[in-house]
């Protein structure tokens, strides 16, 4: 069983790539533990992926949001820059619509851990509509329920090489 840190963490560093320096790499690993404590302290029944190590997969999916989101990039980390004609912030770039979890813009942005539990239940009200993890993530970048277009693939495709990576770093 993989722990949800060394998961997040071994997500960030596949999708990061090579070259994260150390001041990068702080932030990172900052990013990893808000991810981990979100998905730690979740419900296991609201975590997107279930069974075994669903909580180990659902950091993963959620820095594959992430970097999919933002590219995990500092300025968009600080809330330096917006997404979607300012109206996507954070890490996640949470829609004020699917996201901000009652909380205001300078609130959300002070606080990634709120970013992060923000995102987790965002794409867990997703996994309501059809075409499993795909709708899911869908819903997520939408806002609304339809088949899993180039978004989700892309997503799933982060995940999925952040989930080899975390599994090769277990098997060492």
């Amino acid at each position: 069983m993989v722990g949800t840190y060394a998961a997040a963490w071994a997500a960030i560093l596949a999708l990061a790539g090579p070259g994260v320096d150390e001041r990068d790499g702080d932030r990172l690993e900052s990013i990893a533990r808000d991810v981990a404590a979100a998905v730690d302290e979740a419900d296991e029944r609201r975590l997107p992926v279930r069974g075994p190590d669903g909580r180990a997969r659902s950091a993963a999916l959620l820095v594959a949001v992430g970097w999919h989101e933002s590219g995990l990039a500092a300025d968009v980390d600080r809330c330096e820059r917006f997404g979607d004609g300012g109206r996507s912030v954070g890490v996640w770039q949470l829609h004020r619509a699917g996201g901000w979890a009652g909380m205001g813009r300078a609130d959300l942005c002070a606080d990634r851990g709120a970013q992060a539990r923000a995102a987790l239940e965002a794409v867990w009200r997703g996994g309501a509509c059809p075409g499993g993890l795909g709708g899911a993530l869908t819903a997520y970048n939408e806002g609304r329920c339809r088949e899993a277009g180039p978004y989700a693939r892309s997503v799933l495709a982060a995940y999925g090489r952040a989930w080899a990576a975390v599994y090769a770093a277990a098997l060492k």
